[in-house]
């Protein structure tokens, strides 16, 4: 049976025209990870780090990981698998 995916539904934020930061708007618990996107996405994105299997992306409202799973060479993707999401609490 095959994994069903999801959506990883990321926004980049500007405020006055100064970049905020990534702003995670969805996460489900297995997504599909085009192959290009998760090379280019550790090398030029400050949030997001890339290590030991673990892709983890750091928004302004919350952190999720996920553990990188199988690799589809024919379709360039890998699933990857929500290992944890924290939200973060806003400052007062």
């Amino acid at each position: 049976m095959a994994d069903s995916t999801g959506t990883l539904e990321l926004n980049y934020v500007y405020v006055l025209g100064e970049p905020l930061g990534l702003e995670i708007l969805r996460a489900d618990r297995v997504i599909e990870i085009a192959d290009d996107l998760l090379e280019d996405l550790a090398s030029i994105r400050p949030e997001v780090s890339l290590g030991d299997g673990i892709l983890t992306i750091r928004g302004f409202n919350r952190t999720v990981s996920y553990g990188l799973g199988r690799h589809d060479p024919c379709r360039a993707v890998t699933l990857g698998y929500l290992s944890e999401a924290e939200d973060h609490e806003a400052e007062e």
